[in-house]
């Protein structure tokens, strides 16, 4: 169980592929090409971000064709994501969550992404999905967390989701633009 990946990985900790690095002008790195996943499987990750962008990809462009199972993502700020934190641009396609526990403190936490900038297709999560902090939370997804802008097409949520805030949502979390 996912569990069970969170407390054996505990001292393998992933870093995000195009991870956060401070906050003066909200400074991070963006992973800008396509990732092929070549419909492999990522399993027993363990992920924990003190801060923003927690995932496989923290900050991304294109990601396609990814599972994640029986892992664990936890990012104690903005957004974090079964397989990416933050999509900047570009799509999530064909991307999947078995079995991981995608937890966060603040807003934008999606069993795929946290916050979209793109476009989501052909997703599934069948992991959960977490605010931990309810009186922080917002924008909590089955898919996605926050959509700022872009889509979410042909997606399918059979995971749990857990949020006391504010907008919480199988699919989609909360939409934004401002």
């Amino acid at each position: 169980t996912s569990e069970e990946s969170k407390t054996a990985n505990a001292d393998l900790n992933w870093t995000p592929i195009g991870k956060y690095i401070g906050d003066a002008n909200e400074l991070y790195k963006t992973f800008t090409g396509t990732f092929e996943g070549n419909n492999h499987v990522i399993r027993g990750a363990y992920v924990s971000v003190d801060g923003k962008y927690a995932g496989i990809f923290g900050n991304s462009h294109t990601i396609q064709n990814l599972t994640i199972k029986d892992s664990y993502i936890y990012g104690s700020d903005l957004c974090a994501g079964g397989i990416v934190g933050a999509l900047r641009s570009g799509e999530i396609n064909n991307c999947h969550n078995i079995n991981t526990t995608v937890s966060g403190n603040s807003s934008s936490v999606g069993g795929i992404v946290g916050q979209v900038q793109g476009t989501v297709k052909k997703c599934s999560n069948a992991g959960s999905v977490n605010a931990l902090s309810v009186e922080e939370s917002s924008a909590i997804g089955g898919i996605a967390g926050q959509l700022v802008t872009g889509s979410v097409e042909g997606c399918i949520n059979s995971g749990n989701i857990t949020g006391a805030k504010k907008y919480v949502g199988g699919i989609i979390g909360g939409s934004r633009c401002d």
